[in-house]
């Protein structure tokens, strides 16, 4: 899919479009463009976290990583010490 985006004359809604690429680990894996023709690539992996691969405004190559951890059940418990007991 690069070759074509980089090598052939294409509109930019079609090179806006997403790609979702099936792995055997579950892993999924979209590319796209944003609104200023940078590309970027997000990988979801079966935990459903997402690390985006993207270039900044100079060029360099960046990260963004998502965790969505489950959500965690907090219960507190409190014990009341007496003394001085008359």
């Amino acid at each position: 899919m690069s070759e074509v985006l980089e090598g052939t004359p294409i509109d930019r809604e079609k090179l806006r479009s997403l790609a979702v690429i099936g792995r055997r680990s579950g892993a999924r894996v979209e590319e796209g463009r944003d609104d200023n023709g940078r590309r970027w690539q997000a990988t979801t992996d079966e935990a459903n976290n997402t690390v985006t691969k993207r270039h900044d405004t100079r060029g360099e190559e960046c990260q963004d990583v998502t965790i969505r951890a489950p959500a965690v059940r907090v219960a507190t418990t409190s014990t009341e010490v007496r003394s001085g007991h008359q």
